[in-house]
């Protein structure tokens, strides 16, 4: 129970090491023979106690990913549910992922793999209300990113923003439901000079209830990545905010 070289996590002084990025990290350990380690992960109760401020034990993460039960018919997934493509049509056609909050401050990102020129895709947040067969933000239960033009768009009023995306690009979404607010970045750079960690140059205030990442996409073949954390972000997410969307 005594942590070595004076530590104390629950001040955050005296630590082994500290830089860490906000990748996924994995305890492990070396053997050599003849040696036997048991691991308690928190299935059993612990000898000593837990730092404060620190969760007990090592919970297994779900990451979000995009809810096969909860998307137009005009999209079919795969990559384990990650990779959205619009079919030959063109349609508005939606997809929501199958984890929403309520609180909590988190990070996940979209790839724009595949578009064509002119693309309408819209990449944002919705709540379970924000229709499927529309782009998000077409009414007061969407908020959305404009690939075009870059524009944001709310109960379908469309207003100045950031830059316009293409294929090969990156759209970050920093959600803070403590406080109601959204960001979007492309290609690691905060649009219209946000800055998450401060709290400051949203894309949207006012969010409440239960909100879930959402995308639409109107023309045929078009497809959009998402990682909700179940591998390494391509940008390091802003301080305070959770590296992924994912439940316990």
């Amino acid at each position: 129970g005594t942590w070595n070289a004076s530590g104390n996590p629950g001040a955050g002084t005296n630590e082994i090491f500290s830089g860490l990025d906000a990748s996924s990290y994995y305890a492990c350990i070396s053997l050599q023979n003849p040696a036997y380690v048991t691991a308690n992960f928190g299935q059993n109760t612990f000898s000593h106690t837990v730092p404060a401020g620190f969760v007990s034990g090592l919970p297994q993460i779900t990451y979000a990913t995009w809810n096969a039960s909860d998307k137009s018919s005009l999209i079919t997934l795969s990559g384990s549910n990650l990779i959205a493509t619009h079919d030959s049509s063109d349609f508005w056609a939606g997809t929501r992922a199958n984890i929403g909050k309520s609180s909590g401050k988190w990070y996940w990102e979209y790839t724009i793999t595949t578009s064509a020129v002119n693309e309408y895709t819209v990449v944002g947040v919705g709540n379970s209300s924000q229709v499927l067969n529309d782009h998000v933000g077409n009414s007061t239960n969407g908020w959305g990113y404009y690939q075009t033009d870059g524009n944001k768009v709310y109960n379908d009023s469309l207003t100045s923003y950031g830059n316009s995306f293409a294929t090969g690009d990156k759209v970050g979404v920093a959600l803070n439901m403590d406080t109601g607010k959204v960001w979007f970045s492309k290609n690691g750079t905060w649009q219209n000079s946000g800055d998450p960690t401060a709290g400051t140059g949203e894309a949207f205030s006012g969010l409440t209830g239960t909100i879930y990442p959402m995308i639409s996409m109107i023309q045929h073949s078009t497809v959009v990545t998402a990682n909700f954390g179940s591998s390494k972000f391509s940008y390091v997410p802003p301080s305070g905010f959770m590296p992924g969307l994912y439940s316990l």
